[in-house]
């Protein structure tokens, strides 16, 4: 037998463990529980206790720490208590899919500026973006820009850049498009944390890389829900 001797830390100050890593610690600041990191700072928090011989039992059974608004996903005398009220809440559904062309390779043009319908408590959420695009042109590209709460988010580069493609027409007219019989269609999700509880500005915009060419996006959709 392989004994591990665990020290404590407190969960509010160790940070995050670099990527494809996790922490394993006794967290001072939550009664010393058994708790795992990763690298997006999702902490599993372990519960020892009894283990029911029922389903009909879980109601009775007094689990440390275990709320009426959590749920039981371990067995084997290790509990991990998880909110069953937090998956899947503060769903924000946004579209728009008319075709939306913008020339103007000084000026971005917002397809999607929304504001979330309330403020997001402190969490993690599943952001999905999603899209047709085109430009009419051989040599030149077309971006894709995007901010949250006016700031970009993970994956992003230079100026708030999500997505960049190079067409090789054009020419033709695509019903959908403009300028261009080819379409290319892209669908990004993205894990995001809120640390400020208050109503977020979403944006998602389009600008061409050269003046005068036709940058397009229809069908444009925007999901953000919660997780944790």
């Amino acid at each position: 037998m392989a004994l591990i001797d665990i020290g404590t830390a407190d969960g509010t100050i160790i940070g995050n463990p670099s990527t494809g890593n996790y922490f394993l610690f006794l967290d001072s600041n939550n009664s010393d529980r058994l708790t795992i990191r990763d690298e997006l700072g999702f902490d599993t928090i372990y519960t020892i206790g009894v283990i029911p011989t029922q389903l009909s039992d879980l109601s009775d059974v007094a689990i440390a720490g275990l709320t009426d608004n959590q749920i039981l996903v371990s067995s084997g005398g290790v509990f991990q208590n998880q909110d069953k009220s937090v998956f899947g809440t503060e769903l924000n559904i946004y579209r728009n899919d008319a075709l939306n062309t913008n020339t103007n390779n000084a000026v971005g043009l917002d397809v999607l500026n929304v504001n979330t319908s309330a403020a997001l408590p402190v969490g993690f959420y599943l952001l999905h973006i999603s899209a047709n695009v085109s430009c009419n042109a051989t040599n030149s590209d077309g971006i894709v820009n995007f901010t949250f709460d006016g700031a970009p988010i993970s994956g992003t580069t230079g100026n708030n850049e999500l997505y960049r493609l190079e067409f090789k027409e054009a020419g033709g007219n695509n019903p959908q498009s403009s300028g261009t019989d080819q379409k290319d269609t892209f669908s990004l999700h993205f894990p995001i944390r809120v640390t400020n509880p208050t109503v977020k500005n979403i944006v998602l915009s389009i600008i061409p890389e050269a003046i005068g060419v036709e940058m397009n996006m229809w069908n444009a959709a925007i999901t953000l829900f919660r997780i944790s």
